[in-house]
């Protein structure tokens, strides 16, 4: 499953991990790098770089702040999986990079699997001259 465009939302976490029931991981590029964002609840803003190991396994970098002003950085073992349900679940066994360096696992569920906007061609008609004559004066006067 191409992960861009999902969203997931924490389920469960250690009680040394940040986030709550109300945070949500949201992935908008699954394309050699795997890369999202996260936020809401405990979480003010966090970001994530994966890299895919299989089809169902990626190994993640994060970082994020909280709402108490820490700023956190870790890595996680990602594994996603259908329950009984057939709802998919991403399970993350993770640990802290920084602070105490503690481990833990969360489980996050699938919520909204939107497709993803991808970004309009460069015009590559684009009159790029007066950029350029700035770049030349700023050159001629720094000599």
């Amino acid at each position: 499953m191409n992960l861009a465009g999902t969203t997931f939302r924490a389920v469960s976490n250690s009680k040394n991990g940040s986030l709550n029931s109300e945070t949500e991981m949201r992935f908008t590029s699954d394309e050699g790098l795997v890369i999202g964002t996260y936020s809401g609840g405990t979480i003010v803003a966090g970001q994530v770089l994966g890299k895919r190991l299989s089809e169902s396994t990626m190994e993640m970098l994060y970082h994020g702040a909280t709402i108490n002003g820490e700023v956190q950085a870790g890595r996680a073992q990602a594994r996603f999986a259908k329950d009984a349900d057939d709802q998919l679940r991403m399970y993350l066994d993770w640990h802290w990079l920084t602070g105490d360096q503690s481990q833990g696992q969360s489980e996050w569920l699938l919520v909204s699997c939107a497709p993803v906007q991808l970004r309009p061609p460069v015009n590559k008609s684009l009159d790029l001259s007066g950029g350029e004559r700035f770049g030349t004066s700023l050159m001629r006067s720094r000599g």
